[in-house]
């Protein structure tokens, strides 16, 4: 099944980088889709019986693991060690 976080992963990155992502598999069908088109997709992924709330969840997670990714990117992540440290400090108190 081809989803909207594949899309996205295709669109981001160029095709050479694309395929040594570690966020994608090595076999991959790269197609790129307009932000309306993946949304629609995102849509009719969900059940039929989705209500107006299951659907404006979706949209929301999806943008945020789309800014999440834009951010890691750009280099805004925090590394796991400094997470690991603060996860310590907080269990300690």
């Amino acid at each position: 099944m081809f989803t909207f976080f594949n899309c996205h992963l295709a669109k981001r990155t160029k095709l050479s980088e694309f395929r040594k992502s570690r966020h994608t598999p090595k076999n991959y069908y790269v197609t790129f889709m307009s932000i309306k088109d993946q949304a629609l997709q995102t849509i009719q992924e969900l059940p039929e019986d989705a209500d107006w709330e299951e659907i404006k969840e979706r949209i929301n997670f999806v943008s945020a693991v789309k800014k999440g990714l834009n951010e890691l990117d750009q280099g805004k992540g925090i590394p796991v060690e400094e997470i690991e440290r603060e996860f310590e400090e907080w269990i300690s108190k």
